[in-house]
């Protein structure tokens, strides 16, 4: 009897019934969007979908560090050493800056795990910032190609950087094993060639390289000699050691590296008359000729423009994924989640399991203001480098309720994983553009995220207009959602980003809403698995959207639910939706909801 007993609480806690079958979890990735089409958005951001922490005060910059905090003082010194001290302990640590406004005149770097920085609010706690960086490093440009040149900090570079090193396929010590067979796009299961070194529960890393991934090519080494034009300088040869260290210098090389091209950038003369007429980008559109079955081709459909031959148009170690494992076998492991691509072994995929070990990570800046002094804007590619926070090569980190006044460049996310962004807003004092250009932006970049994947960008609002609004490059499986703006575009910068949605947004007035600019050689705009549901105009959400141009340029395998003016691009297998009572107002929300109650996967 009472083995009987124990028999049924067994199978009720399994969620069995005598005389039924277990009943199989359906996938999130096919909820409400045809299989094949989505993907699993509800993992996106910290922790595969967590809030981020928030854990006590470790350092006060004020009371520990001799901050003044009055507007006037200039507080870098304790802002650094404050920072410094929690880099140096073992666990981190948060810098806590009461209220008050600080000024900061050099960079601050973090290089260490769980370390956040973190105000009084908003409201309470501003950091202001009165130099460029320019102006801290010098005026030093960069060639891009013939007769043309460009400032390093329109692309990267920030006061406030967090900065780790990235995981990369060919470390050898975190390589646990090898995919040894084809394995389909959306699989649990992977095929190996052997299991002994994978533990149950870790976090592994799955990446696919093949013949048609590399490193962007384009940007020249800053030539040789030095040439003098008026009062500005054009450094051409190498920045210093000293400048080469900093991880602002380094988040714009690396920056340049993935967005620069020949072509683009301004002449010489216009680098010194910076608030002359904008360059025009250059740069004719390759053929959609990248080898069947290659991951180039793959991210694109086989149907859009896949960009120019050697080109990186798709980074070495940009396929990636991250899960759990839950069980293994000989020849296999299973985990609890879907790997998002393919990885064809039998067409020179090469497909390699590490192990998930991000240098740095637990990282955050909140609660707090960063304000630059209100400047104009100059041309395109010319910034002076008034940019606040960039994040590189980092996981599990975040930005929370922060804003930023008068930046070129505000956040910047390169190689970041799992990270989540809420809360930012992105204004000006007054409008920062020259009233005699025909141009209405106010800076670069609001929120650009460059390559990783599963972040979160929640209730920003971008309440100035930028070039680049939204800006994903490179990037995939990313949510963009919950958010607002003045009139946002969702720039799609080339370079195949992919499975990136773009849900319930406020894009304001809706002029531009995927005006997307990157340079014509990098492939096009937008890859496969790209979602945007719901976007709609600020008070007229019954005004119809005009779709972008149907092209191989714009992408191919794209999605579209919301109100708009004409119905589909079937050359390029685009799916348009209107809004209907079954469909979801948040898709993310919808597939977030789903899977905590437990019958998704």
């Amino acid at each position: 009897m009472r083995a009987a007993i124990l028999s049924l609480l067994l199978l009720g806690l399994a969620g069995v019934l005598p005389g039924t079958a277990a009943q199989p979890k359906k996938r999130i990735s096919s909820l409400y969007l045809p299989a094949g089409r989505g993907y699993d958005w509800s993992r996106a951001g910290y922790g595969a979908g967590k809030h981020p922490p928030y854990r006590a005060a470790t350092f006060n910059v004020k009371t520990q560090f001799g901050a003044k905090g009055d507007g006037r003082t200039d507080d870098t010194r304790a802002l650094q050493r404050a920072v410094a001290a929690a880099c140096d302990r073992r666990d981190g640590g948060v810098v806590y800056l009461p209220a008050g406004t600080y000024i900061l005149r050099k960079p601050i770097e973090i290089r260490r795990p769980n370390v956040v920085i973190r105000g009084a609010g908003r409201g309470s706690t501003r950091i202001y910032i009165p130099r460029s960086l320019s102006q801290v490093f010098g005026r030093t440009w960069v060639s891009v190609g013939r007769n043309f040149v460009k400032s390093p900090w329109s692309h990267g570079g920030a006061f406030i950087t967090f900065r780790g090193t990235g995981q990369k396929s060919r470390n050898e010590r975190t390589l646990l094993t090898t995919i040894s067979a084809d394995m389909a796009a959306h699989s649990r299961r992977i095929p190996v060639a052997s299991s002994a070194a994978v533990q149950v529960g870790q976090m592994i890393r799955v990446f696919a390289n093949d013949r048609s991934t590399g490193r962007p090519a384009g940007v020249d080494a800053a030539g040789e000699g030095q040439s003098r034009f008026g009062n500005v300088t054009l450094s051409r040869q190498q920045a210093p050691a000293w400048v080469q260290q900093t991880a602002a210098y380094q988040g714009a090389m690396d920056a340049l590296l993935t967005s620069a091209e020949a072509g683009e950038g301004v002449s010489v003369a216009q680098a010194v008359a910076v608030d002359a007429a904008s360059a025009v980008t250059a740069g004719a559109v390759g053929a959609a000729a990248a080898p069947r079955n290659s991951i180039v081709a793959w991210v694109y459909a086989g149907l859009a423009d896949t960009g120019a031959a050697n080109q990186g148009i798709v980074e070495t170690d940009a396929l990636a994924a991250s899960a759990r494992v839950v069980a293994k076998g000989r020849g296999w492991i299973q985990v609890d989640r879907e790997i998002p691509f393919p990885v064809l072994s039998s067409r020179g995929w090469k497909g390699r399991v590490h192990a998930e070990k991000p240098t740095v990570y637990g990282c955050g800046i909140e609660r707090l203001t960063i304000a630059f002094p209100h400047t104009a804007v100059g041309p395109h590619w010319t910034d002076a480098g008034y940019n606040a926070i960039e994040m590189n090569q980092l996981a599990d980190s975040w930005v929370r309720d922060v804003s930023v006044i008068n930046a070129d460049n505000a956040l910047m996310t390169f190689w970041v994983d799992r990270s989540t962004f809420t809360g930012v807003t992105v204004t000006v004092s007054k409008p920062r553009w020259n009233p005699r250009s025909d141009l209405r932006d106010n800076g670069h970049q609001a929120i650009l995220v460059a390559t990783g994947h599963s972040n979160l960008v929640t209730r920003f609002n971008i309440a100035a207009r930028y070039i680049h609004d939204l800006a994903v490059t490179g990037t995939s499986l990313t949510v963009f959602e919950g958010g607002s703006g003045v009139d946002i575009n969702c720039d799609h910068h080339r370079q195949g980003p992919w499975g990136n949605l773009f849900t319930d947004i406020v894009i304001g007035k809706g002029s531009r809403p995927f005006w997307s600019g990157g340079g014509k050689g990098r492939g096009a705009n937008a890859g496969q698995g790209t979602t945007f549901w719901n976007l709609r105009r600020a008070g007229n959400p019954r005004s119809r959207l005009e779709l972008p141009k149907c092209s191989r340029d714009f992408g191919a395998g794209l999605s579209f639910m919301g109100v708009w003016k004409y119905k589909s691009c079937p050359s390029m297998r685009w799916l348009v939706w209107g809004v209907r009572s079954n469909r979801p107002r948040n898709l993310y929300r919808a597939q977030l909801q789903a899977r905590r109650t437990g019958r998704y996967i």
